[in-house]
């Protein structure tokens, strides 16, 4: 059974997967984008070596999307975040300026809506 963790880009998705594979004793080892299990791409896996019916999965999908990549037998974790914080975590965060600007812009259309964004951002 998988156990699927997604959540809006730097709100401790990496971090919650650990914690609960440690906790389940399963290895956190893939990355599920568009659909499609990325193997060892996740650059946080670990634990590969633990025997278990379970795993962990990150992926970044929205509520609505990650219902469609669900198997029957998943769980579904999603890491909600406010958005200052991700905003901060984001800024921290070591990478291009123009990648920094594609991952609001994408980012802000595909998770927890205008409205819901909106409330948490006051």
């Amino acid at each position: 059974m998988r156990i699927l963790i997604t959540g809006y880009p730097k709100s401790g998705n990496t971090w919650a997967c650990r914690l609960i594979a440690e906790a389940v004793g399963c290895p956190f080892k893939a990355f599920l984008e568009d659909g499609e299990l990325r193997g060892l791409w996740e650059v946080g896996a670990e634990g590969l070596e633990r025997p278990s019916d379970f795993c962990v999965v990150k992926s970044h999908h929205s509520i609505e999307e990650i219902t469609n990549y669900c198997q029957s037998n998943d769980k579904v974790i999603y890491v909600l975040r406010n958005p200052k914080d991700v905003l901060a975590s984001a800024l921290n965060y070591p990478w291009p300026e123009s990648r920094l600007r594609e991952f609001a812009k994408k980012r802000r259309r595909t998770h927890c809506g205008n409205t819901l964004f909106e409330k948490l951002w006051r």
